[in-house]
């Protein structure tokens, strides 16, 4: 993940979880780990002050209903993505930290990042 910051030092959450193609119809697996390795990598530089809004609108556009922060990380998925963790992304990334320290660590982010405009 080497994407180049903008002039300004700030990256916007949803123009690059767009940019990456978060949200397309793939594999559920990849977006965990892509949206734990874009907050690990870049939350400190990034601007997320929209986010709430931007996920309401996709939210809409797609028909999915968004409670909150354990939407994201419903049961059924989770065990649905640690059957498929590795063999969706064990080709794609050297060193694969395993599901549950990606879902581990992703949680409270996700939480945090839900917070941020309540």
């Amino acid at each position: 993940m080497s994407s180049p910051l903008p002039a300004s030092g700030r990256l916007r959450l949803d123009e690059l979880l767009v940019s990456r193609g978060l949200f397309a119809s793939r594999s559920r697996a990849r977006d965990y780990y892509d949206l734990w390795r874009v907050l690990s990598v870049y939350q400190d530089r990034m601007d997320l002050s929209d986010f709430r809004s931007f996920l309401r609108e996709k939210c809409a556009v797609r028909g999915v209903a968004f409670g909150g922060p354990g939407d994201f990380f419903q049961e059924a998925m989770l065990t649905h993505v640690e059957t498929t963790w590795n063999q969706w992304l064990g080709p794609l990334v050297p060193s694969l930290p395993s599901f549950r320290t990606v879902i581990d660590s992703l949680r409270p982010q996700v939480v945090e990042l839900l917070r941020s405009e309540e």
